[in-house]
């Protein structure tokens, strides 16, 4: 039996307004939401019910009032978050609008410049100023040093999440931990969701892709220019086989004498096109990282997915899931961008937005339905050696179909 979701809200004391004793608003809630989301500001939004209108006499429900909630089912509580009222609305219902706290390194405005040092060099002298260092940062090295890196008017946690960002890396910060890293290489994923289309038993109830499946590029070129050797610098980025496999071309194939559908794979492989970009980056290395990092991004943004599970207060942003039973293109393991918590009378949902993360894992799951390949080489083998593929063809002057095969 799955416990009742239960939430939790305590105003703080503030001697200032002549408030020396929080009061517990829980028995008030009608309706709780908490967005927690890697790119913006945590939000709540709750409703609380007013018939006495007594919380409208109240200094510390107004705007600027600290709160702290926390939410679950039954005794599997979260740690309390504190969160600053922005605004208030309604009568005998109220609908609080707040964001979480920031953390001081997003506070103070900064300018300054790092000599002669890596990327994660700088992020990791700049962690530990506010005392993220040890089992408290986890942040991944990178190899080219620069000359001088540049803080310009910026707070620590908007300059780190700018360096982060150079390197491709995902940047989580809270007031538990600080981790800058590959999505690549996070840790196993906290949860398996199963999804079975037509199910309700399951522990994802609905399942919907956000981006264009057939938008995928095969390779970035960049290309710079050398001042010092008055030439341009090309550099090109692929993936792996590892990653690769994990954009073949998985399809529906239906009979048209049965109605049955099969899952079948295209023989041409995907992400055959080409991006090439300009950059200003002059060094060879340089620019190679930067074509490195915009496949990887390009990846990143191919496969985003929106799932809404049962209610787990566990649930956070930057965590890795792993997603099954949803075809091969679309199963496999997923990052976190942003877990929205629902808390109503009709009971407890996450909607959780995902990014894929490409190769490794996820780029080994069979689609539903399909039939695995024979042997741990069968996907090395060439393409004339396989059956051939019907598929349409449409003619561009006269947008007429045609079946033919590959």
């Amino acid at each position: 039996m799955i416990p009742a979701p239960s939430v939790r809200i305590v105003t703080t004391a503030a001697p200032a307004l002549g408030l020396r004793s929080p009061i517990d608003l829980s028995n008030r809630v009608l309706r709780f939401t908490y967005e927690d989301r890697d790119d913006a500001v945590d939000k709540v939004t709750v409703q609380l019910a007013n018939p006495d209108l007594v919380l409208l006499d109240r200094h510390d429900v107004l705007g600027g009032a600290v709160w702290q909630a926390s939410w679950g089912l039954g005794g599997a509580m979260t740690r309390p978050r504190a969160m600053t009222v922005r605004t208030v609305r309604g009568v005998e219902v109220l609908t609080i609008e707040g964001h979480a706290q920031h953390v001081a390194m997003d506070q103070v405005v900064r300018s300054r410049t790092f000599h002669g040092l890596t990327r994660s060099q700088v992020m990791q002298q700049v962690a530990a100023e506010h005392g993220f260092q040890g089992p408290f940062a986890q942040i991944v090295e990178t190899e080219e040093p620069f000359e001088t890196i540049h803080q310009v008017a910026e707070t620590d946690a908007r300059f780190l999440r700018r360096l982060a960002r150079l390197e491709n890396f995902t940047f989580s910060l809270d007031e538990d931990r600080l981790v800058i890293g590959p999505a690549s290489s996070l840790s196993e994923p906290v949860r398996v969701f199963h999804w079975g289309p037509g199910r309700n038993d399951g522990d994802v109830k609905a399942l919907n892709v956000e981006s264009n499946l057939a938008l995928v590029v095969g390779e970035v070129v960049m290309r710079g220019r050398d001042p010092k050797e008055k030439k341009t610098v090309t550099a090109t980025a692929t993936r792996t086989p590892d990653e690769q496999r994990g954009f073949e071309r998985w399809f529906d194939r239906v009979s048209g004498e049965t109605g049955r559908t099969r899952v079948e794979e295209r023989t041409a492989r995907a992400g055959t096109a080409t991006l090439t970009q300009p950059t200003t980056v002059t060094s060879p290395a340089g620019i190679q990282r930067k074509a490195n990092a915009q496949l990887r991004r390009l990846d990143a943004d191919a496969v985003k997915v929106t799932l809404q599970v049962l209610g787990d207060a566990t649930l956070r942003t930057r965590q890795v899931v792993e997603l099954r039973g949803a075809s091969r293109r679309l199963s496999g393991r997923y990052l976190v961008r942003a877990a929205k918590h629902q808390i109503s009378a009709e009971g407890y949902v996450v909607d959780l937005t995902a990014r894929r993360i490409v190769g490794g894992e996820g780029a080994t799951v069979q689609p539903a339905g399909a039939t695995p390949l024979a042997n741990s080489t069968a996907a090395q083998t060439p393409p004339a050696a396989r059956p051939s593929t019907p598929v349409d063809l449409i003619d561009p002057e006269t947008g007429r179909t045609q079946e033919t095969t590959r």
